[in-house]
């Protein structure tokens, strides 16, 4: 079992156990590394578990292929899904067979929101909310048990953060602060 989750990683995980064989690594210590190792930040990384509630932060995901792979990693979630920013004129019909079938609310933030609500032409229940830290607030008020709130933007952070890495400490920021 790994900590990461996400059909890629267990790919990634088997392709690392055989190299490690090829160069006659300890099977156990692979095996042993690789069930600790908790991904890099911002990229699917569990943040926290609130109320039974999961956080994960991919604020990586600054292309709509990047949210379609981690919408994909969410076997039998029901995903409340954070996105939004500076869409940079991408199409974001591709998000739409997900959207119906993983997410039960779209959560938007940004300069593009309205192009993304425009083409996922209400599927799903979409709210406009303009700022992460309203978003994050709307997500544990929606939440419910067992589902997973999945900040994993599509867009590119700079219409209101300098990175996608301020955009991703900044939702950590404000997860942490509804433990309190």
């Amino acid at each position: 079992d790994l900590l990461i989750s996400g059909v890629h990683n267990q790919e990634n995980a088997l392709a690392a156990l055989a190299l490690g064989s090829v160069i006659e690594l300890p099977e156990a210590a692979m095996c042993s590394a690789l069930r600790s190792y908790k991904g890099l930040k911002h990229r699917v990384q569990f943040v926290a578990k609130i109320d039974d509630v999961s956080w994960i932060n991919d604020s990586k995901a600054t292309n709509v292929g990047a949210c379609v792979a981690a919408l994909q990693s969410f076997k039998d979630a029901s995903v409340v899904l954070i996105a939004g920013g500076d869409a940079k004129a991408a199409d974001m019909s591709d998000l739409v067979p997900l959207l119906k079938t993983k997410v039960k609310a779209l959560l938007l933030i940004g300069k593009d929101s309205q192009l993304i609500k425009q083409a996922v032409n209400d599927c799903i229940a979409v709210l406009d909310l303009g700022t992460l830290k309203k978003a994050v607030k709307e997500a544990q008020k929606i939440a419910q048990t067992g589902d997973t709130v999945l900040l994993s933007p599509a867009c590119a952070s700079m219409d209101q953060f300098t990175n996608y890495k301020e955009r991703g400490n900044i939702f950590v920021s404000e997860v942490k602060a509804l433990q309190k």
